[in-house]
């Protein structure tokens, strides 16, 4: 992913009166894309879900904060897509499923692995099963939305307005902040504790941290 300049990043949909129905049902219709005859379609079907999967784990891995913003549907690889964000806000309407099973695949593109670190594994356990959709005020519940919005106007303002708040902190420390989180999973409490430290001695902008300890001291 692209990163010069950028801060904060928030995903909406543009147009339409869903976030996204995920996978376009169209590629699947094409009866080679998902051939496991050969050993060599098993390679060939393997590298290509790889390599959706490191599309949207380009979006986990940003140096900057991703906001996704769900209004309506959000369905299979647009939940893979939310799920590898970090937070997410919706509005009352916004709806969630692992739509896979639906067409009697397995999610295979994030949802199955980063969706237990937010949610309790049941609840994915259910959505993974069932294909059932879940509700905006549910998704909140559970841990998946922060917030909920009463409409499409007020959840974009809302993820503007945290956009820029992100923006205005120094962007070395969210750097610095993102892969600190992003390494905790998977390792011990004490190797994540050497992470921070490093990472710290590598990010940090004793310039800006002075200067902001310097206002806040004026203040008081």
């Amino acid at each position: 992913m692209e990163e010069s300049g950028v801060r904060a990043l928030v995903i909406e949909a543009a147009v339409g009166r869903h976030f996204s129905s995920g996978l376009d049902l169209n590629v699947l219709a094409n009866e080679s894309l998902l051939k496991v005859d050969t050993e060599g379609d098993k390679i060939r079907l393997n590298g290509l879900i790889l390599s959706w999967q490191k599309a949207l784990s380009s979006v986990a891995n940003a140096r900057f904060p991703v906001i996704a913003a769900v209004d309506g549907l959000c369905l299979g690889a647009a939940l893979d897509l939310v799920s590898a964000c970090d937070f997410c806000l919706a509005t009352k309407d916004a709806q969630f499923s692992i739509e896979e099973i639906n067409v009697g695949l397995m999610a295979d593109l994030g949802s199955l692995q980063r969706l237990p670190r937010r949610i309790p594994e049941s609840v994915v356990r259910y959505l993974a099963f069932t294909g059932e959709k879940m509700s905006a005020h549910a998704a909140q519940a559970a841990g998946l939305v922060l917030t909920v919005y009463d409409n499409s106007d007020a959840l974009g303002l809302a993820a503007q307005v945290m956009a820029k708040k992100i923006a205005a902190k120094e962007a070395s420390a969210i750097t610095a902040s993102k892969m600190a989180l992003n390494f905790n999973h998977g390792h011990t409490l004490e190797e994540s504790l050497a992470e921070c430290a490093r990472l710290q001695t590598i990010w940090i902008n004793p310039e800006r941290v002075m200067a902001e300890v310097r206002r806040i001291a004026t203040k008081q």
